[in-house]
């Protein structure tokens, strides 16, 4: 469809051009207008903590609007939902356009000890079997409470801590007040699949010592983690 003139929609907050349209429909219970108004919103969730954080359909929104498109949702209740995605096209001459490969940046690695902390399994195992890869001891945790009792018995072995923000039960920002609070000068890589340039300002994060956003390419993993090991 094309996005323009005429047929522009001003809500949609979308530059002119051609997009692809994606609609997903059930025919659900559907949601009252108040419901629709925050479906989006960070944290936001009408279910309780056991089941949900309320952060997947914001990371949805915030991955869609970062590749410049838009979704939104419209529903009834009784009526099902419907969430519509547009998407940009690329023109074909970009899809054939030729580009010269970056200058590949060497990667180390190192021997301390990083304690993992992400309530997804697959991510720990990738990144512990890649950290490993490169000489580092891993420890992991799958949730914040976890993290903070392995902290409280290994805290003095442990030289960086690689933590999500985004996960059930205590969730990161509230594990890494508690990392912080047991030593000050913890090192800290804050994750998270919620970040974008208004999100990434480190007065939101105050003593974390960086901040990745996800996803993430394990060399910025690695990256991260030796310039913030190697800082004073």
């Amino acid at each position: 469809m094309e996005i323009g003139g005429e047929s522009s929609q001003p809500h949609l907050d979308l530059n002119p051009g051609r997009y692809a349209l994606l609609k997903v429909s059930d025919t659900g219970s559907g949601m009252s207008p108040e419901i629709v108004e925050r479906i989006f919103e960070p944290f936001f969730t009408t279910k309780d903590s056991s089941h949900g954080t309320g952060l997947g359909l914001a990371m949805v929104y915030n991955i869609i609007k970062n590749h410049n498109g838009r979704i939104t949702c419209y529903s009834e209740t009784g009526q099902g939902t419907t969430f519509s995605l547009y998407l940009p096209l690329l023109d074909r001459q970009d899809t054939y356009r030729e580009t010269t490969p970056e200058k590949e940046t060497e990667i180390t690695g190192g021997q301390e000890r990083i304690l993992l902390v992400d309530d997804d399994v697959n991510i720990l195992d990738t990144s512990q079997a890649i950290l490993e890869q490169f000489g580092y001891t891993v420890l992991r945790a799958e949730s914040g409470e976890e993290a903070v009792e392995i902290y409280l018995d290994k805290g003095s072995e442990i030289d960086m801590v690689v933590l999500d923000l985004n996960m059930p039960g205590m969730g990161g920002t509230k594990c890494m007040h508690q990392l912080l609070e047991i030593n000050a000068k913890s090192k800290v890589l804050v994750t998270s699949g919620l970040l974008t340039e208004q999100r990434t300002s480190e007065t939101l994060f105050p003593g974390a010592a960086g901040i990745l956003g996800k996803p993430y390419r394990l060399t910025d993993l690695l990256g991260n983690i030796r310039l913030i090991l190697d800082s004073s």
